[in-house]
């Protein structure tokens, strides 16, 4: 279950457990306030998304002011500092957006909607080839594997990937795995030619992994399965 996932959960369960049943305000108030504390872990986080310039994003997100939004979410990033990890900056945005201010991501689209928002403003703030976004990528992708949406998914670990190796090598773990995720993305969104492509440039840089190994022989099976 990914991170978001189990942050909602883990916040709803604390709401629900912690006393008589609930009116639905005192049930917000409640993850209202367990997601103040969960941003207080860490400090840089929580400036960012209690500034004015998140405020400022939502406020144009919500009114489809696409560009304008993307200048707030730029200037998060910034108010987030350089060391921020931009996934778990989203990752406690979302819930933001879900939850405190009631201001759901439904409101326009989806989740996935919200996330791919955050990727644009973060490619414009931060420049394509900046490290930095192969977490938001991250998180957008696994946004859009629970959502079945899987050829989004492939794009985001499509740009991930040279990230991953540009900064760790083409033999790294951290590009490796990506490429794995990338993989069975594309078989799901039936793009065999690019899936086999990626599969036969794993396999030089997986002899010491048996987990690999086992996830090679597998993708291979689905490869050839796809018409």
């Amino acid at each position: 279950m990914h991170l978001f996932s189990r942050l909602l959960i883990t916040l709803i369960a604390g709401a629900f457990l912690t006393g008589p049943v609930k009116a639905q305000g005192d049930l917000y108030s409640e993850v209202g306030a367990a997601l103040d504390a969960r941003a207080a872990e860490n400090p840089k986080i929580r400036k960012a998304l209690y500034s004015k310039s998140f405020d400022r994003f939502k406020r144009h997100y919500l009114a489809a002011q696409d560009d304008e939004a993307d200048q707030d979410w730029g200037e998060v990033l910034e108010i987030a500092g350089s060391e921020t990890n931009i996934g778990e900056l989203m990752n406690q945005g979302l819930a933001i957006m879900e939850f405190d201010d009631r201001t759901t991501s439904k409101l326009r689209g989806n989740q996935t909607f919200l996330a791919d928002h955050w990727v644009t403003g973060a490619e414009k703030a931060l420049g394509k080839q900046n490290y930095r976004l192969a977490t938001a990528y991250n998180f957008a992708a696994a946004l859009c594997y629970q959502a079945r949406k899987d050829a989004q998914c492939a794009n985001y670990h499509r740009k991930e990937l040279p990230l991953q190796i540009a900064r760790w090598g083409a033999n790294s773990d951290q590009a490796n795995e990506c490429r794995r995720k990338f993989i069975f993305d594309l078989i799901r969104s039936k793009q065999k030619a690019e899936a086999q492509k990626n599969l036969d440039q794993l396999l030089p840089h997986i002899h010491k992994n048996a987990k690999l190994q086992a996830d090679a022989k597998l993708m291979q099976r689905q490869i050839n399965a796809l018409k």
